[in-house]
């Protein structure tokens, strides 16, 4: 898989892409929202991909550099994983993913928090240099 996403197969494939869309049309409502409201700069667009490009985990595919007993080891490290691990394993995978999105989510709410604010700021220092210009003009020379 060249995307990074973790590949699905049987019954979970269905659910997986019904949430990927609500998830990815979620962003794109939100994106809209800040877009409306001053919203991301090209830099900021770009930190959150890189966000999104590492939300998602993998369970680790096992490989080992050695031609034919590697072969075997790889099927018999397969074999115990399928057995034994994944019902540990991917539950985890899940929840971590689940945390990274949230996170990802929490760090996009925050950096159009910045965003607003920053413009407050700049309206409020040109305020404040236009009163000072008034006040300046007002006062008597001495």
């Amino acid at each position: 898989m060249t995307t990074g996403e973790p590949a699905v197969t049987g019954a979970n494939a269905e659910r997986v892409a019904a949430a990927l869309a609500e998830l990815r049309e979620a962003v794109r409502q939100r994106h809209g929202e800040l877009a409306h409201a001053g919203g991301f700069g090209p830099e900021d667009l770009a930190r959150l991909d890189r966000l999104d490009a590492k939300a998602h985990l993998a369970e680790p595919r096992p490989v080992s550099p050695r031609p034919l007993v590697g072969r075997l080891l790889v099927a018999w490290r397969r074999v115990v994983e399928a057995a034994a691990l994944r019902w540990y394993g991917r539950p985890l995978v899940e929840q971590q993913t689940a945390f990274n999105l949230a996170a990802r989510g929490a760090v996009a709410d925050l950096l159009a928090e910045l965003r607003l604010r920053e413009g407050e700021i700049a309206r409020l220092e040109r305020r404040l240099a236009a009163l000072e210009d008034r006040l300046d003009r007002e006062r008597p020379a001495p």
